[in-house]
């Protein structure tokens, strides 16, 4: 059944109340087959009516935008973005969800910086088959996507998550909303003063006072617990 006969079953208005019931939330995980990420472009020229001798800074182009389109890889997911809230709402206020990409990787390179708390990346989870190498779910925050809220209701929700982790939900919250709050620095004082700091409070051990002063663990900045022989520090530097 296509999804816009499902919801002529379902009122617009309770669509998202549906999908909170079959338990979609933010962080919900869907297969990426053939979704494709898109972006605008600007095709344009310029401006010939313009005198030649005219301020580069004042240069006009004239076109139009152009809608690009690229196919995920095969082992991406979709990482639901949207704030839970957001789902529940009638298809008349919020009628897309917002997704990111998502994808396994047993790099030893990305999951530490996953695990650092990027701006970029998230470590979502660890996993091993078999005694195989480690991999982790990473979520990207590059890749932005929206789908109609309506498709949900075609699908069955997985989780991004650990079962019983309720850690991780609550950073993961956190993270896509510092994106877009984390302050803008020039370049010499993060080479002068953050980098360095922040390589100083990566080497501090567990029981070191900073590590347990609040609110720096609850925000991820420290260790949850002493790091074991595979384990290392969680580092500020995407954080500042």
């Amino acid at each position: 059944m296509a999804g816009n006969e499902i919801v002529q079953i379902i009122k617009p208005e309770v669509v998202g109340v549906v999908l909170i019931q079959r338990g979609w939330r933010q962080g919900s995980l869907l297969e990426a087959i053939s979704a494709p990420k898109s972006w605008l472009a600007f095709n344009g020229q310029q401006n010939t009516d313009q005198e030649k001798t005219e301020s580069p800074d004042k240069t006009t182009f004239q076109g139009s935008w152009v809608l690009n389109q690229e196919a995920l890889d095969a082992n991406d997911v979709l990482i639901i973005a949207s704030q839970t809230c957001d789902i529940k709402r009638s298809l008349l206020q919020e009628p897309y969800i917002e997704v990111i990409r998502g994808y396994w990787s047993s790099d030893r390179s990305v999951i530490h910086q996953a695990g650092k708390n990027s701006s970029r990346l998230f470590l979502m989870q660890r996993r091993s088959r078999n005694n195989t190498k480690e991999e982790a779910l990473i979520a990207d925050a590059i890749v932005r996507i929206q789908i109609e809220k309506a498709a949900l209701l075609l699908l069955m929700p997985k989780s991004s998550f650990k079962e019983n982790d309720k850690v991780t939900p609550h950073k993961f919250s956190e993270w896509l909303a510092r994106r877009y709050n984390r302050p803008a620095l020039p370049d010499a004082i993060v080479n002068a003063i953050q980098k360095p700091i922040v390589k100083g409070i990566d080497k501090l051990p567990y029981d070191h006072p900073i590590c347990q002063r609040q609110p720096a663990a609850q925000n991820g900045r420290c260790p949850q617990r002493p790091p074991g022989p595979s384990q290392s520090h969680i580092s500020l530097e995407d954080q500042l």
